[in-house]
């Protein structure tokens, strides 16, 4: 078999300033399943590129550097645009090589993609584990007659798009290395990144590792929840990695100098036995780290009481998302727990010294202006904790895959997107400094117009509370996304 050269490329939302710095975690996971099989891995991450050198041109970059499968992520739909500019670029540098893209977003889109974008060869669709590498392995001779039996695979043949069937997904037996980064250039600064940005200046390392795959839940917003993950992974269950391979990362990741690992999941959908027994393990290891958790529920008070005993907590969150304040709202929309239970998890934050975070946004299905306030009456009652790092509203944008986005009348919204040019329209105008769809639709009780007004309300709500807030707050908020 060739020894080929395979280049990893994650794009900046933006062609010309970083945005959206955080590379997919199953993007690490496959680098180091290429490195293990003896291939030269290369990775270029264009949005850390850029936060480094105002200057950087993706362009530049590749025309120095020898590969013979461009493999670029497509994972959230912020992308769109940057990533199928990547792959043209890449085929306009390198035209004999492959452009393979993959990804929750390109998965969903897999046939528009490879219908409408002649500069990508491939789309792989789900877990991509066995897929790129029987990839890797039918176009190493230079030819493809083989490439009809990759699987999750879609692709052009003679004029027309071919998908092959997602007969590949992940499970807990397979073995995984998801912190070693170190085929990415500049990888140490990656440390220093969080979802938006890159900070210079930044002491502390943080660093997102892959604990599960799959969900339970169908929250309305998310398209990575359950029917997605059926939809486009061929998954029906949730499954968390074995714990010694997730202890023996954050062991790897704590030599490395990461003082914060962020969880992708909440361990406490996986029973007590396993996150007992996980945060067990960290403790005897004498693992020297902090976590950031975000919630799917509430804490229960033995997980925060262990969780408070295993962790740095100068450099730990755990983050509640009631998503709103009126409880049918929130309900409605995926989060089952009332505003009492809510507060007193909060007061267990407190006693435990735990620091937290708590995110709301703007825009729900069934929301009104009238039930928004009661999202700013609950903030303003949580705004005072010692402990409380930070509260946010933030927009929401419709996320193909996500129940809102397959079934909008059982949410009462309209959807302004429906197809992968949608968003790839929205991306590229957002990317040209053009006026662009912030939400991608409305709903039944808000027109657009309207979900912007809340926003400014919760604008104005932080202008006044912000330093109060700051004030109150008796824990570093180093650390912090």
């Amino acid at each position: 078999m060739k020894n080929l050269k395979i280049l990893f490329l994650h794009p900046s939302a933006h062609l010309k300033r970083p945005m959206y710095i955080l590379m997919p975690m199953g993007m690490i996971n496959l680098m180091n399943l290429l490195k293990e099989q003896n291939f030269q891995v290369y990775a270029i991450n264009v949005g850390l590129e850029l936060s480094l050198d105002s200057g950087y041109r993706i362009k530049d970059d590749l025309e120095k550097t020898e590969f013979d499968i461009a493999l670029i992520d497509l994972h959230w739909h912020e992308h769109a645009f940057g990533a199928l500019e990547l792959a043209r670029l890449c085929k306009e540098i390198r035209p004999e090589c492959y452009v393979v893209i993959g990804g929750f977003t390109a998965s969903y889109f897999s046939d528009q993609i490879i219908s409408d974008h002649e500069y990508v060869d491939f789309v792989i669709s789900g877990d991509g584990e066995k897929p790129l590498l029987e990839l890797v392995s039918a176009t190493s001779g230079g030819g493809t007659e083989k490439i009809s039996s990759v699987s999750n695979l879609t692709y052009r043949s003679s004029g027309k798009v071919i998908t092959n069937p997602v007969s590949y997904t992940a499970d807990d037996a397979y073995s995984a290395n998801y912190s070693d980064i170190t085929s990415l250039k500049h990888w140490e600064e990656y440390l220093k990144c969080n979802i938006h940005f890159y900070s210079r200046g930044q002491f502390w390392y943080s660093y997102w590792l892959c604990v599960a795959k799959g969900c339970v839940f169908d929250c309305s917003f998310c398209g990575g929840g359950k029917n997605a993950h059926q939809q486009i992974f061929n998954r029906n269950h949730l499954f968390f990695r074995e714990k010694k391979q997730v202890t023996d990362n954050i062991r790897h990741l704590a030599g490395l100098g990461v003082h914060t690992v962020n969880f992708s999941h909440d361990i406490q959908m996986a029973g007590v036995e396993y996150w007992e027994s996980l945060l067990s393990d960290i403790g005897k290891n004498d693992i020297d780290i902090g976590a950031y958790i975000e919630l799917n529920s509430l804490s229960t008070p033995a997980f925060a009481e262990k969780f408070a005993e295993t962790f740095s907590l100068n450099y730990s969150t755990l983050v509640f998302s009631p998503l709103s304040g009126n409880e049918e709202v929130r309900a409605k929309n995926g989060k089952g727990y009332s505003n009492s239970d809510l507060l007193k998890n909060v007061e267990l934050m407190e006693s435990l010294k735990i620091p937290y975070a708590v995110y709301f946004a703007a825009g729900f299905p069934f929301e009104t202006e009238e039930s928004f306030n009661e999202t700013l009456e609950l903030a303003e009652k949580l705004s005072s904790g010692s402990m409380l790092k930070m509260i946010f509203s933030t927009p929401l944008t419709l996320d193909p895959g996500s129940p809102m986005f397959n079934n909008p009348g059982e949410f009462g919204i309209t959807p302004h997107f429906r197809s992968f040019k949608d968003y790839y329209e929205r991306s590229r105008k957002r990317a040209c400094g053009m006026p662009f769809d912030l939400y991608g639709y409305h709903t039944d009780t808000l027109s657009p117009g309207q979900m912007n007004s809340l926003q400014v309300k919760w604008m104005e709500f932080m202008k006044e509370k912000f330093e109060d807030i700051i004030s109150n707050l008796t824990v570093s908020r180093v650390n912090f996304l």
